[in-house]
């Protein structure tokens, strides 16, 4: 059975489709189906889609006359048979891991009616801009008044989608943010999903490009954002009458800004649009999200990336500057245009990092912002002696350490199965293992503590039964533990042949002020933790990664929470900055240890180099040290011989040649 159907409308996509379904086939997960509805193409879109047919038969096509993006949607739906819907539209495109992800937060949540995730856009030249990441809390205000979603990261319940309405066909654009405002009104239970799952094409002829119908059909959505919606029937009690009514004029003013930035960013006279909107009344306007919807919308005009704006704002300077004094005069709001080209001029001082290289093939982004001058620094909010918060940031939403935690166990969700032990408190093993769980433990050093099943001190856990567990998940405790190596031993020894330790350990972090402060022996950087696991495990079975940069160290250090600071901040990794250290280990299915075999044998040798040495320091005969020598150079060869096909490869690899002086032939 099919779990997720996809629904892809097309007209006239034959120079992208192609791109669009190769992206679906690709999937890890082959429990889908795709509807590619035709909707009234005159070009070869059809005939593609009928060789894709041949080759698969997972894929349907279906015709009609041209009806519009949302009634082919609509269409298309109806021939569904999966339990969940993805709408992708024929330019856009999704990652391969994307149904791995979103499937697997719908088993370990309960009904969520839609999941979703990040998206980022793809230039026509081939660069990925950053993962824009949509807001995890207060869906409805937002989509009152912007549409942060990307529709293609978006799993949708198909009994929900039908229940709500699915897509106004009405309107020729914005007809995804109308339908996701309705869920969010109707306050639908949510899941996101940690990471970024779909690529949006910017092309210069995209339907989103023709701003007048966009801005029309944005102000509508707004304005049923800002009064009751008959549509859904059973709101949230808070969202019945929709938001207040006097917000809706701000709201309007940006869509507009946003709308005339993007004729700006595509070389086109935004002035005629800004002169014939009708704009609500409006009290303020926020500099700082003005500018924001003013730099978004040029570069998406020009098809750019953030990368780009510093070349870009020489050239729209006068042409944003105009837009602003048009809102200004029509919104009465004198001096709106002057402090928002001072933001924007200050904006531009931003640079690239010297890695910039990498955001080119769309790996992580880094990025510098202008260095300030000596004793002009401003330290603002953190010009203090005690931190914002002196316990993690819990006091002010979820610590900074628990995104890059789960993210990493949202990535091996599929280790998590059969009997699994947790440190407690237990948070995170039904929630990403769910029903591949069939048994769960937990673990404590005290006795005390309630719902433990095993008690012991990981560096003494003698009385721990070997081979045992199919999945370890040990979060930010190996700093207890004194003796790491006996700790790393006895995590190896109670694993099943075949079974995995996800752990993660603290980099750059505060000091536990409770008891536990006290017991706190070691932070962690990457190459420690490796060489930790490589005491007991495989080195192709190991898995070293550090997250964090300097911006989420000083945020996690000052106690902020992930609520305090831009997602998008979360998502660049720095490794001379490593707030956490994550790792994944794997016991070897015959169970057998690094420490039994070649490196043991490495060990043995050098023993005998070291026994080598200490014959010529005490002028041992010559005769024996040649013997000892010539039996040591021939065990050094074969060893190496077998070693080079599995280690010498990788650049993690233990070996190293021992240098061997030739004998002073006085001795």
């Amino acid at each position: 059975m099919t779990r997720v159907s996809i629904i892809i409308p097309a007209f006239n996509a034959a120079a992208t489709l192609n791109a669009t379904i190769e992206s679906v086939v690709g999937q890890r997960r082959s429990d889908w189906e795709a509807i590619i509805f035709d909707d009234g193409s005159t070009d070869m879109t059809a005939d593609i889609v009928r060789a894709w047919c041949e080759r698969d038969p997972r894929l349907r096509l279906l015709t009609g006359p041209n009806r519009g993006c949302a009634a082919a949607r609509n269409e298309a739906a109806r021939h569904a048979k999966s339990p969940w819907l993805l709408f992708l539209d024929a330019d856009d495109l999704i990652r391969e891991d994307h149904f791995a992800l979103t499937l697997a937060a719908a088993d370990g949540n309960p009904a969520p009616d839609i999941i979703y995730g990040a998206g980022a856009r793809l230039t026509s030249d081939g660069r990925m801009g950053a993962p824009e990441i949509p807001p995890r809390s207060q869906h409805f205000r937002h989509l009152a008044s912007f549409n942060l979603f990307f529709l293609n990261a978006c799993l949708i319940r198909r009994a929900a989608f039908e229940e709500t309405g699915g897509f106004d066909s009405t309107l020729a654009t914005c007809a995804d943010w109308d339908m996701l405002q309705r869920f969010a009104r109707a306050d639908a239970p949510v899941v996101a999903v940690d990471g970024w799952l779909a690529i949006c094409r910017m092309r210069p002829d995209s339907m989103s490009r023709k701003a007048e119908s966009l801005f029309d059909n944005a102000r509508e959505v707004i304005l049923r954002a800002h009064r009751r919606d008959s549509r859904v029937a059973k709101p949230a009690g808070e969202y019945a009458e929709g938001l207040p009514a006097v917000l809706a004029g701000a709201a309007i003013a940006e869509i507009a800004i946003w709308c005339a930035a993007r004729m700006v960013g595509a070389g086109m006279d935004a002035a005629s649009l800004l002169q014939r909107i009708e704009f609500a009344p409006v009290t303020d306007l926020e500099n700082d999200r003005s500018v924001s919807m003013m730099q978004r919308g040029v570069l998406l005009g020009g098809c750019a990336l953030q990368e780009d704006w510093t070349a870009l704002w020489p050239m729209y300077r006068n042409s944003i500057q105009s837009s602003f004094a048009i809102v200004e005069h029509r919104c009465a709001l004198p001096g709106f245009a002057s402090r928002c080209m001072e933001e924007l001029e200050r904006r531009s001082g931003a640079r690239l990092g010297p890695n910039d290289a990498r955001q080119r093939t769309g790996d992580r982004i880094p990025w510098r912002i202008a260095v300030p001058k000596v004793g002009e620094v401003e330290f603002g909010d953190f010009l203090r002696l005690k931190p914002v918060s002196t316990v993690w940031g819990f006091d002010r939403g979820e610590p900074v350490d628990r995104l890059y935690i789960e993210s990493f166990l949202q990535r091996h969700c599929e280790d998590v199965r059969g009997r699994v032990l947790e440190g407690a408190p237990i948070y995170y093993t039904h929630r990403f293992g769910g029903e591949r769980v069939t048994r769960s433990d937990v673990l404590h050093v005290d006795a005390g503590v309630p719902n433990a099943t095993i008690i012991a001190d990981l560096a003494a856990a003698d009385h721990v039964q070997s081979d045992l567990f199919d999945c370890i998940i040990l979060t930010q405790t190996l700093q207890y533990v004194f003796d790491l190596r006996a700790a790393i031993t006895t995590l190896w020894r109670i694993l099943k042949p075949g079974g995995v330790l996800l752990l993660t350990a603290p980099g750059i972090s505060q000091i536990d002020d409770d008891r536990w402060g006290h017991g706190r022996y070691w932070s962690f950087t990457a190459p420690s933790v490796r060489r930790l696991l490589l005491e007991c495990f495989p080195v192709t079975a190991v898995e070293v990664e550090s997250r964090g940069n300097v911006m989420s160290a000083i945020a996690f250090l000052q106690g902020l929470s992930q609520q305090d600071v831009s997602s998008l901040r979360y998502q660049v990794d720095d490794p001379l900055y490593p707030v956490i250290i994550l790792a994944r280990a794997a016991k070897a299915n015959d169970g057998g240890s690094a420490k039994s075999g070649s490196l043991e044998s490495v060990r043995r040798l050098q023993a005998r180099l070291q026994s080598f040495l200490s014959m010529r320091r005490i002028g041992a005969r010559r005769k024996n040290a040649s013997a000892l020598r010539l039996r040591f150079s021939q065990s050094l060869a074969s060893l190496r011989q077998r070693l080079s096909k599995r280690w010498c490869a990788r650049r993690s690899c233990v070996w190293a040649r021992p240098q061997i002086r030739r004998p002073d032939r006085n001795v």
